[in-house]
């Protein structure tokens, strides 16, 4: 494969890697500390998929080619655009080992690219491909953690809300006040302490703090 390849000999470890679900094993233990995930969705098709999903959680840097959204991307740093299969020409194999080449049908949108055009080293004059003309699209992501928390906080803060709206309408009753004091403004503090820890661990993952 190094001929093949035109690597130096001794390129390729000859000691195997993880296979599958080894991997994402290893992610959640911090022994694999980032993954490039293409040409697959194993945040939705893996069996008993919770275990794996915590091995992207606790990633530092997990990178998904493919369109967005999916069960995968929820749990990607950086998402690079990917064409669908009618936006690039191919043989494709599913789970029956049956292979069909699908012709181009249309361009895909944007920056978007193929799987081959992704992984090709970009070269002045290599079918046009330039670091200008093929750079993707790169899309920062919070990690589904942090998403949680922040749509939680969310909630809160407009249950928080309403409850101190219909308390400054209703005036200074028993019922109003009550529910003004001791359930609005708490639930907006707790949305708010939701909100900065959301953040907070949000920016320590990327090394901000």
């Amino acid at each position: 494969m190094e001929d093949l390849w035109k690597v130096p000999r001794g390129r390729i470890s000859p000691k195997p890697g993880h296979h599958t679900m080894s991997l994402f094993h290893a992610m959640g233990r911090g022994d694999v500390t980032c993954c490039l995930v293409m040409c697959t969705n194993p945040g939705q098709t893996l069996p008993n998929v919770t275990a794996y999903r915590e091995g992207m959680e606790k990633a530092f840097l997990v990178v998904v080619d493919a369109f967005h959204p999916t069960g995968t991307t929820r749990f990607a740093d950086v998402v690079l655009p990917a064409a669908l299969w009618v936006e690039k020409e191919g043989v494709k194999g599913n789970a029956e080992r049956r292979y069909h080449l699908y012709p181009k049908l249309v361009d895909p949108p944007g920056e978007a690219r193929s799987d081959r055009r992704r992984t090709d080293r970009p070269r002045q004059g290599d079918r046009g491909i330039t670091m200008e003309t093929d750079r993707p699209t790169i899309q920062r992501q919070p990690s589904a953690w942090v998403q949680r928390e922040l749509t939680l906080a969310v909630h809160f803060a407009i249950a928080g809300l309403l409850c101190v709206l219909l308390f400054l309408w209703y005036g200074f009753g028993a019922w109003s006040m009550g529910l003004g004091t001791f359930i609005g403004i708490p639930l907006l503090g707790l949305a708010i302490l939701l909100y900065l820890g959301a953040v907070a661990a949000d920016l320590k993952k990327r090394g901000a703090l």
